[in-house]
């Protein structure tokens, strides 16, 4: 059970840093200037971080109830697979949402006792 849990922990990781990567290339990808490029880039991943530590990270400074947590968590994991898909590629956002869907599972099953 250690085992998997340790797994599930390095596939929210990259579940995260992929998400983050995706906000990043869907920030640059709105603007033809380079400057606007980067300031959307700037944005869409710092607003992304803010909410993130402000409500989901394990060290919250506003720690949700699980529930909240799996709903708000499932809604900003999605929004890379909802752009992915806008952009006509089906794969990435079929193989994101399969992987979300997954990482949902085990984060309710391993969800601290404490918390409920």
């Amino acid at each position: 059970m250690k085992l998997l849990q340790g797994l599930h922990a390095v596939l929210a990781l990259i579940i995260e840093i992929g998400a983050l990567i995706s906000f990043d290339y869907f920030g640059a990808s709105f603007f033809s200037q380079r400057w606007l490029q980067i300031l959307g880039t700037t944005v869409s991943v710092g607003v992304i971080i803010i909410i993130w530590g402000a409500f989901f990270a394990p060290k919250a400074t506003y720690p949700l109830s699980i529930a909240w947590m799996i709903i708000g968590k499932f809604l900003i994991l999605m929004l890379p697979s909802y752009l992915w898909f806008q952009k006509g590629n089906t794969v990435y956002a079929g193989s994101w949402f399969v992987l979300i869907l997954f990482h949902q599972f085990f984060l309710y099953n391993f969800r601290e006792k404490s918390i409920v």
